[in-house]
Formats: C-alpha cells, structure tokens, sequence
C-alpha cells in the first residue's frame, strides 16, 4: 500500500519533526509499505501528488490544529475522493468517536498507540478485528472497536523514519523519545501513553543516538519523554555509556520536563549530565500555591521545586517554568502572590496557559460537580475552537474563579513574563518578536485590558536595540 502521513501546519511552524508518524512510517515500511511523510510548515508543495497517489492518507491531530486538519481532509477528498483518510493523534483518542461528528468525511480513526493499528489496517486484516481502530459500517454507524494494548517492549519498534524528513528545517531536529507513559496522577492530564511507565533500554537509547549524530549530524538532543527520571537507575546508566562514548561536542535538552522531586531525590544525576552536556530543562510546576497544587495531585510541594530551581541554578542549567490558570482552587487573588514568588525566587523564564479539562480526566469530573461549562458540552465536541484552548478563552469557570478573571489572571502573568524577559533576556527576546507570525499571534491574543502596556513593552524592545 501506498500510505501519505500527514502532520498539518501550526501557526508558527513545527520546532521538531513530527516523530509519531514517523514511528508509524517505520513500521510500515518493515513490511515494505510505500510511506511519504508531509510536514505542512515544511514541504506542503508535495501535498498534492502525494495525495493522488496514496491508498491511505493518515494525519496527526493535536487539539490546536483541528481547523488546519478538517481543512487538509476536505482538500484531500476534494483531490482524490477514493483516498482513505485515517485521523490518529491526541486529539482523536481524546474524543475517539466524537470525532467523526467533527470530521465526517474521516474514514478510521486510530485511537491511543496506533503503529500496529495502522499497519494492520495497511495489511487489510478485517475492519472489526483490529484493536485500537474506529470506523464506519456500510449503513454510516460508527463502530468503537476494543483498545489495543500499550507496547510493552519499545525496544521492538524501529527507528523513526528521520530519513523521510528534512531535518535541517527544523530547529529540535534532535528529538528523541526513550520511554512512554506516566505513572503520576494530575487531575488535568490525560495520559495519551497511559499510565503504566515504559522505556527502551539504555542500550538502545545509546544506539538511537550514535545513528542520529553519525548519519544526520544531529548533535542538540532533546529528550520529549514524560518524565525521564521516572527510572533514574535507568537514567543513570545512560549518563554513564554517553560518558564511555566520549562525545564532547553534544548538548542536551530536556523540554518536556522533568518532575522537580526527581531533581531533588537525585541532584547527583543532574550534576552527571551536565558534565555530558545538559543544557536546559522545564519544569511542569504548574502553580506556586500549594492548595491548588494539591487539589491537582501534583505530589509536590514548593519547597522541593525551590531545592529543585536551585539545583539547577548551581549546575548552571537554563530553566523553564510551565504554569496554568484556573487549576482547581486556584483564584484571581493568586496572581500577585504568583508574581511575588516569582520574583523571590529568581525565575525569569516562565510561561503560563489555561487550564482545559479533557474527557476522561478528572479535572472534567470536577468541572461538572463544582463548575460549569460555559456552553453545552455536546458543542464543545462539534464546534469549540480547540486550537485557541491554552489563549484566552475558558471553556469553564466556578463561582470563585469568573471566566473574564481567568482571562485577566493568564494575560497579566503572560505581561509579566514578557517583563522579565525584557529585563533579563533580550537577546531571545528579539528572536521571538522579529518572527511576524509569533508576534502577530501574541498582539492577537493578549488580553485588551492589558494591550497597550504590552505594546509599550515591544516599543521599548526596538527602541534599544536601535
């Protein structure tokens, strides 16, 4: 079979290579599939021909790039109606049937791990035998097939596909993902890899990346896994074979995060990689109020996320601080005492989000207990504009926390950010506001209370630098 995977554009590009499908382009070319991989910030020039030629066209769906998705899928069938398109992503096993109210022009959807999901598919075994697969019957009605187990041994899959992509395009071409799932309990989260904590072997972690600095010259690597210390003998041992290698010339990356009570049981392990090469690491803190962070079942205290900035602050490792709004127990009162601490506790690179529930969290059962959304929930299925989510527009609020304060409360602590990065960082700063897309987006979203003192903040930038 001829199969096109697909990962739609976002509004300011991809920084790393869409390394789902190309797992899944891995394992179908093991059975000698025909894979094209068509990354749309990157090479849509392609889209077209691929397209015609394809028996399958799978495409990857995160919940901030619905819209561009439904666009692709319509263009696709308006090319070559015969085409069977297959949605997969977070976005999918999210909603799983739900979905085919929002695109019903998809054929299958694969839900949760879908590399033997789609190749099963590819290989024509029976629509309802195949676990993990949603689809549609000769009279129209949507079929849920059971879920398909987790890989269990990841050291069984392949490679991903770099080959099938330019990775000079991107910016994190060193991506690499060694383990999957999370074994911790946050309401918000919904654990697209589930629960149960899995990993390749060090050895093929060391193998993985000895291919990519050799046959793509790849040496920033940035670890995407949930949480990479989870095992840390495991980590350990990973430290200590990079050391045996003796690659000098390689940094590290760990955006994705790394849990702050891992850094403070194991500072020796942060001070081992920062001798190999360690470089920057985010830190999922979510709030600096301790009631909102144990209504989330974060498992963390403050104290232990300063032991941890200060670790990292001794190992000179750059850091960032991920944090939301509207977390339970959260309120508009919390957001000078989130400045304040802040500020005392020298971070000057953070950022901040709303909080969305997701079906099938918890924090979903929370809202419909204690909150309420602000439109029916059947709407916010259909016709909720998904890929503005995490910008200013809440989804719920509660009697102590009003959507229009959530609103304020995100756009005052973003404000604050773009203060301190002004302050401290300018250099970045002038990256991001020299890119017409990120600043367009940043002008559009930021809340009208505040607009003019952030454009007096952009004028100030230019101003200098004259």
């Amino acid at each position: 079979m001829k199969v096109t995977l697909v990962m739609p554009p976002y509004p300011f590009g991809w920084d790393s290579p869409p390394l789902g499908i190309m797992y899944i382009a891995s394992v179908l070319r093991e059975v000698n599939h025909s894979v094209k991989i068509i990354c749309f910030n990157k090479n849509k020039e392609d889209f077209l021909t691929a397209v015609k030629e394809s028996d399958f066209l799978g495409i990857s769906l995160t919940s901030q790039i619905v819209r561009e998705g439904e666009k692709i899928i319509q263009q696709a069938k308006k090319i070559s109606p015969q085409v069977k398109v297959v949605v997969g992503g977070p976005h999918v096993t999210i909603f799983e049937k739900k979905i085919f109210e929002q695109f019903p022009l998809v054929d299958y959807a694969c839900v949760g791990e879908a590399e033997y999901t789609m190749l099963e598919l590819a290989e024509g075994k029976g629509l309802g035998q195949i676990r993990g697969l949603i689809w549609k019957d000769k009279k129209g009605q949507v079929i849920a097939n059971p879920p398909r187990e987790l890989i269990k041994d990841l050291d069984l899959l392949p490679f991903p596909a770099r080959d099938l992509v330019n990775l000079k395009k991107f910016e994190e071409a060193g991506i690499i993902m060694t383990s999957r799932g999370c074994p911790f309990r946050c309401v918000y989260c919904y654990k697209l890899s589930g629960n149960i904590y899995r990993t390749h072997s060090a050895e093929r972690v060391i193998l993985e990346m000895e291919r990519m600095r050799f046959e793509y010259g790849i040496r920033n690597f940035v670890f995407a896994d949930d949480n990479f210390v989870a095992d840390p003998n495991r980590a350990n041992i990973i430290a200590e074979m990079i050391i045996k290698k003796q690659w000098r010339d390689i940094t590290l990356d760990f955006s994705n995060g790394i849990r702050v009570d891992s850094i403070v049981a194991h500072p020796e392990l942060i001070a081992k990689f920062t001798k190999i090469g360690l470089k920057s690491v985010s830190l999922g803190v979510e709030s600096v109020v301790q009631d909102v962070l144990d209504a989330s079942k974060k498992d963390i205290t403050l104290e232990k996320v300063v032991k941890a900035i200060r670790i990292l602050k001794r190992n000179k490792i750059d850091h960032f601080v991920f944090l939301q709004v509207g977390l339970p127990n959260d309120n508009y009162q919390n957001v000078e005492a989130t400045k304040k601490w802040l500020l005392k506790n020298g971070i000057t690179n953070f950022g901040a989000a709303l909080t969305t529930p997701y079906p099938k969290t918890e924090l979903w059962n929370y809202v419909e207990k204690k909150g309420r959304f602000l439109f029916p929930k059947e709407e916010i299925y259909k016709h909720y504009p998904w890929h503005n989510m995490t910008n200013v527009y809440p989804i719920w609020e509660t009697d102590s926390y009003k959507a229009e304060e959530r609103m304020r409360a995100l756009a005052e602590i973003r404000y604050f950010a773009a203060r301190m990065l002004v302050k401290n960082d300018k250099k970045k700063v002038m990256l991001l506001l020299r890119n017409p897309g990120l600043l367009g987006w940043i002008i559009k979203y930021i809340h009208f209370s505040i607009l003019g003192r952030f454009l007096q903040i952009i004028k100030k930038i230019f101003k200098t630098d004259k």
